[in-house]
């Protein structure tokens, strides 16, 4: 990184030093650029949802964590959060070495904290592909994400080699990277009434295979809120602008963590989209049966 407590450079025009905005307000607008667009419905949606998705509190969460560094934050939040975490075959975490942990992606920020939790007296070296807003929040967090880009206008080559960077020097550093492979939430199927993942991408497998490090599919136990769901139903804006009101509702939750065996690299399929799609059943299966 080229400043342990901050966004790479290549990230670093995120932080708008010029924005006088707070940092929550900028989030969920980015989150809202169509809905913005509208004169006459913004205003509206700010009246009516900001104080229903909880803005105060997630403006106060923010401030309090913004001069944290990365192990205090995770602790904070950790403790701040207090939920009930179960976990299942913690054991196939290597206790050492570089490894990948794939995981299914149900609950939206609190999934990296129950994460954390499960993992951190095992693999203090713990170090998370997540968001690039994350660091935006605390820049401590920088110790603890590898940052990626999730809006295509934000997108850019510079990012993704930042990205690489930072992945690669993870796995030099032989810790324990856990990774998203979907990079989304897992979605409502109507018909099928439960949770599917969104396309998964080959990055953990890939990254596995270059460093020959073996790979632990984690299943994750946990929804968001029927709330967000119903909103995906009306205007997927309005359901990312849940991001806050949704970490602040797993105050208390349940979590089950259920961690499949240790894949050897050269144990995965040839072929990274098969690899990939293997190891996103192996997470399903572990998380709801299925």
């Amino acid at each position: 990184m080229d400043d342990k407590h901050g966004l790479p450079a290549a990230f670093e025009a995120d932080l708008a030093p010029g924005d006088d905005r707070h940092i929550v307000d900028r989030l969920i607008e980015e989150r809202a650029e169509r809905l913005r667009e509208n004169p006459v419905l913004w205003p509206i949606v700010r009246a009516v949802f900001y104080p229903l998705l909880g803005y105060r509190k997630a403006v106060a969460l923010a401030d309090r964590m913004a001069g944290m560094d990365g192990r205090e934050a995770m602790d904070f939040a950790e403790g701040f959060l207090d939920m009930s975490v179960e976990t299942r075959g913690l054991s196939a975490v290597p206790e050492r070495g570089a490894c990948v942990v794939t995981a299914n992606h149900p609950g939206g920020i609190a999934d990296g904290i129950a994460v954390w939790e499960a993992l951190k007296a095992r693999r203090p070296d713990a170090v998370f592909f997540a968001n690039r807003d994350a660091i935006r929040v605390c820049e401590g967090l920088a110790d603890f994400v590898i940052p990626v880009e999730w809006r295509d206008p934000g997108k850019s080559r510079e990012k993704t080699r930042e990205t690489l960077k930072q992945s690669v020097a993870a796995f030099r550093e032989e810790r324990c990277v856990v990774i998203f492979p979907a990079g989304r939430m897992a979605q409502w199927n109507w018909a099928r009434r439960g949770l599917v993942e969104q396309a998964w991408l080959p990055t953990a497998v890939s990254l596995a295979r270059k460093f020959d490090a073996p790979v632990v599919p984690l299943g994750i136990t946990q929804r968001m809120s029927a709330m967000f769901y119903g909103l995906g139903q009306l205007h997927e804006e309005l359901k990312h602008m849940t991001v806050f009101h949704e970490l602040l509702a797993k105050r208390g939750a349940h979590y089950r963590l259920s961690f499949g065996e240790a894949l050897a690299a050269a144990d995965l399929a040839p072929d990274d989209a098969a690899a990939t799609d293997a190891l996103r059943v192996a997470s399903e299966r572990l998380a709801w049966g299925r």
